[in-house]
């Protein structure tokens, strides 16, 4: 099979030294097998593993020249897997695949096709007052730091619901309140639990949630606090609107560094309960990731900034 791959960090922090989560993006240049995907990713051992086909779509024109319809491309077909299994939406490897798509193949605009449907990632300037330099500490690779890239992705609000037995026996820390979409989402009191919690493997891979996980969530903000993330490695002094971090099941790896799809779940549950629509948020694991969301027309827009690590032909 001829391949080129790139092996990107998505959610790299800007405000924060947060290292983001790795990606690697396979350029497909034909189709090739679902087990052959799968074994991909699982000897790449990453958290995702996205799969860009490039698509020739035909324009509704005509050549006036040739007679011919006109073939256009910057369609990219969009595949995401695990180490384990294919997911139906991953946020930071579609993020770290419009990196690619828009500073390595050159195009103008990053269009994927999706089990979820179609997906567009826009390119935007940087947040004003973030560090554009396209360092940063610990960065281990080359940034376009003047960019954010956008993800326009499925609102998916949670319910209340019960935690099943062998996830909540664990937790060592006990969640306040447990509600339910793809994911079982968490409250807790502050940020204080949240890096405190410690997962008891053997009780947890009891239960398989595939395609969901938990996350688990809390707002200095919402309890009255100035969230600063006191003594988080790479955090700094960035402050937040809501931190989380993310657990799966019967995963071979066990926390994700950086949830983007969570945040489909984590952002409207947080604006109603903030009254805000645009949203600063942290994800608390040992690489941390920096996300700038916002709940707009029924859709969650979550910005990140990339930072490519190699690239492998």
């Amino acid at each position: 099979m001829k391949e080129t791959s790139y092996i990107v960090n998505a959610f790299v922090g800007k405000s924060s030294g947060f290292l983001g989560s790795p990606a690697c993006v396979v350029l497909l240049h034909e189709r090739i097998p679902d087990t052959q995907m799968l074994a991909i990713a699982a000897k790449n051992g990453l958290p995702e593993t996205a799969f860009l086909l490039k698509e020739e779509v035909t324009a509704s024109v005509v050549s006036e020249r040739s007679g011919h319809s006109v073939k256009k491309s910057g369609r990219y077909s969009l595949r995401w897997f695990t180490p384990d299994i294919e997911m139906d939406l991953c946020g930071h490897a579609t993020l770290a695949s419009a990196y690619v798509v828009y500073e390595i193949l050159g195009e103008k605009e990053a269009i994927f096709d999706t089990c979820e449907g179609e997906i567009k990632v826009a390119r935007c300037p940087a947040e004003r007052g973030s560090d554009s330099s396209g360092g940063g500490s610990g960065s281990g690779g080359s940034s376009s730091g003047d960019f954010m890239y956008v993800l326009d992705f499925p609102s998916r609000p949670a319910k209340p619901a019960k935690l099943p037995e062998n996830i909540y026996n664990a937790l060592n820390i006990k969640p306040k309140e447990v509600y339910l979409s793809r994911d079982y989402l968490l409250l807790y009191d502050d940020e204080a639990q949240i890096r405190n919690i410690i997962i008891d493997r053997a009780e947890f891979d009891k239960i398989n949630l595939d395609p969901g996980g938990i996350a688990v969530t809390s707002s200095e903000i919402y309890s009255g606090k100035k969230s600063i993330c006191a003594g988080v490695k790479n955090c700094g002094d960035a402050t937040f609107d809501f931190v989380s971090r993310f657990f799966t099941p019967q995963a071979t790896i066990l926390e994700d560094p950086v949830t983007g799809s969570a945040h489909c779940t984590l952002v409207p549950f947080w604006a109603e309960r903030l009254s805000k629509n645009k949203l600063h948020a942290a994800q608390l694991s040992e690489r941390g990731g920096e996300l700038f969301c916002e709940l707009k027309d029924g859709r969650v827009l979550i910005g990140g900034y990339a930072r490519l690590t190699c690239g492998v032909h």
